[in-house]
């Protein structure tokens, strides 16, 4: 079924290529000498860490004048760094305050579909004891252990443990009666064609087309799907956007972030 499934989207997805008018952006690069979240005021501590670091490095004839120089430049670096980490969240947080929530177009699903470019990265968050992520694999990690924690059995609860038991035990219902199409159309037709697509691209109204071409194909796909328990991978696959919550005071721990789906 998964491959099935895979092979009968992917005919949509290169049909919709095919015949209609798809954005690829300008084909004129834009040239940035900046990111978006950067001041005056870091331009001048870069240049005063800088002059710092060359200082310490030059020194090699005086080992207590080197030591000086060189406790002077770390405490330069770490206001430097400081103050930048506090200039990408401020950015962030603005730029998570003028995305419209109503507007399924907004510049959250933007940046999903790639047509914006250059974005801010939320890289680090804190983990418990007051440790923090070093990179954006890390803080994606310590979202993932936040958000979906691993099924773990020393961790259940009473009902989760109630509830392992109870799928060990066969079904002993009648099987759901076979979809029809009358029923598959209706209720893709339920669906709000002003939702914004999936990661394949594909709205409703582009499924609803596709079910009245090859109405019997597709119903027999979610039949089958429905007899063997199948539900297909692709159908799973979805982009996920963290946006900073901005009643939140501390932005850097994970229940900060909300999850744009």
């Amino acid at each position: 079924m998964d491959e099935l499934v895979d092979t009968a989207f992917s005919c949509i997805t290169a049909a919709c290529n095919a015949a209609f008018k798809v954005s690829r952006g300008s084909k004129h690069s834009i040239k940035k000498t900046a990111v978006s979240w950067w001041t005056e005021e870091l331009t001048v501590l870069r240049k005063r860490t800088n002059a710092l670091r060359r200082r310490y490095q030059r020194t090699t004839s005086n080992e207590n004048l080197r030591q000086e120089r060189k406790e002077k430049y770390f405490d330069g670096r770490r206001e430097y760094e400081g103050e930048m980490q506090e200039a990408k969240l401020k950015s962030w947080k603005t730029f998570c305050t003028i995305s419209d929530g109503v507007n399924p177009w907004n510049v959250v699903h933007k940046i999903a579909s790639g047509k914006i470019r250059a974005t801010t990265r939320l890289t680090t968050l804190e983990k418990e004891g007051g440790t923090y992520t070093t990179n954006t694999r890390s803080t994606i990690m310590h979202m993932l252990e936040n958000f979906v924690p691993d099924d773990r059995e020393d961790s259940d609860i009473e009902l989760h443990r109630k509830i392992r038991k109870e799928i060990q035990k066969p079904p002993d219902t009648a099987d759901d009666k076979a979809f029809t199409k009358e029923e598959i159309i209706a209720n893709l037709k339920k669906f709000n064609s002003k939702k914004a697509p999936g990661e394949d691209g594909l709205t409703s109204d582009i499924l609803i087309r596709a079910f009245q071409v090859f109405p019997l194909f597709f119903t027999q796909i979610y039949n089958t799907c429905l007899m063997e328990g199948c539900f297909p991978k692709k159908w799973k696959q979805s982009v996920i956007i963290p946006i900073t919550k901005q009643e939140k005071r501390n932005v850097m721990t994970p229940r900060s972030i909300d999850q744009s789906v």
